[in-house]
């Protein structure tokens, strides 16, 4: 598992690994910077450490990016942008390709602004999933004003529309909270190139859906 830096995004990925490695017999290895990591080492409880480990990334240091810093939690707004510079170096992109040559894992499931995920579990030949932490309902709707910004074209699912809570100009805010129309681009980027399904999380439990 690879998920973006942020406790609202790790914590749900340790929630999923839960889920599979108490149903199933599953290994889960979830791989993220240590300071991201530290955020959750807590919640590994020693009847989870045989199947659940922790394997942090070294990330991309820079001057105003030590490495203390390098997830969402406490980072000040205006580092947004060299953060998701330092998760796509290529310090980092060769840190996920050297865990996956050592575990060669049976599946790779990756997060949001991460494009060059698949690829690169493509060229070690694992198939590579994107879990969304967002709620099935709330991420088709997103989707569905990111690819017609102007509006007139309606959701086409009212009731679904009205169950996510998000409404067109909280769209545009969050929309707008990406750096460039690449960036936002990049935020979807992820389940285009999901090998044939993806999952979303919901209230009470989690999904897995095809992409079309």
């Amino acid at each position: 598992m690879f998920p973006w830096l942020g406790y609202g995004h790790i914590s749900p990925y340790l929630e999923l690994a839960k889920k599979l490695t108490a149903r199933h017999n599953f290994k889960v290895f979830i791989c993220s910077s240590l300071a991201t990591l530290n955020c959750i080492e807590h919640k590994i409880t020693d009847q989870m450490l045989p199947s659940i480990k922790l394997i942090p990334i070294l990330f991309q240091d820079f001057p105003d990016l030590p490495r203390n810093l390098h997830t969402t939690n406490g980072l000040p707004p205006s580092l947004m942008p060299r953060l998701k510079e330092a998760m796509q170096s290529h310090m980092t992109i060769d840190g996920l390709s050297d865990i996956l040559s050592d575990f060669k894992p049976d599946l790779l499931i990756y997060d949001i602004l991460q494009p060059w995920v698949p690829a690169l579990a493509k060229k070690h030949k694992i198939p590579a999933v994107q879990f969304v932490t967002s709620s099935c309902a709330a991420t088709s709707v997103m989707i569905h004003y990111y690819k017609n910004p102007s509006g007139r074209v309606e959701f086409p699912f009212p009731d679904i529309h009205n169950f996510s809570g998000l409404d067109p100009d909280e769209i545009d805010r969050e929309l707008a909270c990406a750096n460039s129309p690449k960036e936002r681009e990049l935020m979807f980027t992820g389940l285009e190139k999901s090998s044939d399904i993806y999952g979303a999380r919901e209230v009470k439990r989690y999904r897995v859906g095809q992409r079309v």
